[in-house]
């Protein structure tokens, strides 16, 4: 896959609807041209046709810009939580010493916890049961 170079600006308030999610690599392509790498956003127009569809990098929506390291968490997260019977919430919290939204851990096996240590500070959180946490969770529907 080759990273794209094709920034895209989007706001929610043009669009009746939008879907996000991180490019992944394909197990078998047809393709004579590399994979794009990046977003891929879909956006839908007030009568219902398909304006946006493509894969874009960076993308900043309503004004942010979207980390994708997040984006690819929350599917993950979506995934886990669909498999479990009792599921844990995602959750989207802000350290209580700094402020920095917390970001559920990447490395080794994703998994749910009471527990949360902030990357910017070093600060331990904590929720009431356990969960998953992603800044993203508040803008996802």
């Amino acid at each position: 896959p080759v990273r794209v170079d094709r920034p895209l600006e989007i706001s929610s308030a043009d669009y009746s609807g939008i879907a996000m999610w991180p490019s992944n690599r394909a197990i078998a392509s047809t393709m004579t041209r590399p994979e794009d790498e990046g977003i891929h956003v879909h956006g839908w127009s007030n009568d219902g046709h398909l304006e946006v569809d493509d894969t874009f990098s960076p993308v900043t929506l309503d004004g942010e810009v979207v980390d994708e390291r997040a984006l690819r968490l929350l599917a993950v997260q979506r995934e886990l939580v669909r498999q479990d019977d009792k599921p844990p919430p995602i959750v989207s919290l802000a350290c209580v010493e700094c402020g920095h939204s917390i970001l559920s851990p990447t490395e080794g096996w994703v998994e749910a916890s009471t527990r949360h240590a902030c990357y910017a500070c070093g600060a331990e959180n904590r929720t009431r049961r356990k969960s998953f946490l992603n800044p993203l969770t508040d803008k996802a529907a």
